[in-house]
C-alpha cells in the first residue's frame, strides 16, 4: 500500500493519520502499521491481531516485543524473555540478540548469569563479541575485566561493529564510562 506524505512521521518512525484503516494494509504490512501507528487503542488491536497468528517463531517474537514495549499488553520483561528465548530456539535469529537485550534490561544478578550462560553457548559473530565485552565491561554475569572487555569489543570493531569501536575507546580511555 502507498500511503499519502503526509501519513508517516519519519522523524518518530509512526504513522500519525487516524483516518489510514488498518486493514488497507496487507498481512505482511499490517502488524509493522499497527507498530508504527503507536496510541494503545491501536496497541491493543495489534495485540489481539498477533495473538489469532499461528504460534510460530515470528508469533514468538512480536509477542515477546509486546510484553518488552508495553503495547497492547502490560509491560512484563520475564514474559517478554520467555516468548523471546522460545522465538530464539525456534531459530529466529534476531530474537536470539533480543532475549539478550531483555535480560539486559533486566539488571538482576539471577539475570545476568543467565544472560552470559546463554551468550555463550552462541556463534562467534561481531555481535556476540559486542555483548559478550559488555558483559565484562560491566561485569554482569562475570567478574569485571576491562582487558577482556576491551578485547572482545576490538575483536568486534574489528569484524565492522561500529558501536563496539566506540565502546572500546571509552574502554581504553576512559575506563569504566557508559
Amino acid at each position: 500500500m502507498k500511503y499519502p506524505p503526509d501519513a508517516y512521521d519519519h522523524n518518530h518512525n509512526r504513522y500519525t493519520r487516524k483516518d489510514i484503516s488498518i486493514e488497507t494494509f496487507d498481512e505482511t504490512e499490517k502488524i509493522g502499521a499497527y507498530w508504527r501507528i503507536n496510541d494503545p487503542e491501536t496497541d491493543l488491536q495489534m495485540f489481539e491481531y498477533i495473538s489469532g497468528l499461528p504460534c510460530d517463531r515470528e508469533f514468538q517474537e512480536r509477542i515477546g516485543m509486546c510484553y518488552r514495549r508495553g503495547r497492547g499488553v502490560q509491560k512484563d520483561l520475564g514474559k517478554a524473555a520467555e516468548h523471546m528465548k522460545t522465538a530464539a530456539d525456534m531459530g529466529n535469529k534476531r530474537a536470539k540478540w533480543k532475549y539478550f537485550d531483555i535480560l539486559w534490561e533486566m539488571r538482576k544478578a539471577e539475570t545476568d548469569l543467565q544472560m552470559f550462560e546463554y551468550i555463550s553457548g552462541l556463534p562467534c559473530d561481531s555481535e556476540y563479541q559486542e555483548r559478550i565485552g559488555m558483559c565484562y565491561w560491566r561485569g554482569r554475569g562475570v567478574q569485571k575485566d576491562l582487558g577482556k572487555a576491551a578485547e572482545h569489543m576490538k575483536t568486534a570493531a574489528d569484524m565492522g561493529n561500529k558501536r563496539a569501536k566506540c565502546n572500546y575507546y571509552f574502554i581504553l580511555y576512559l575506563g569504566n564510562s557508559p
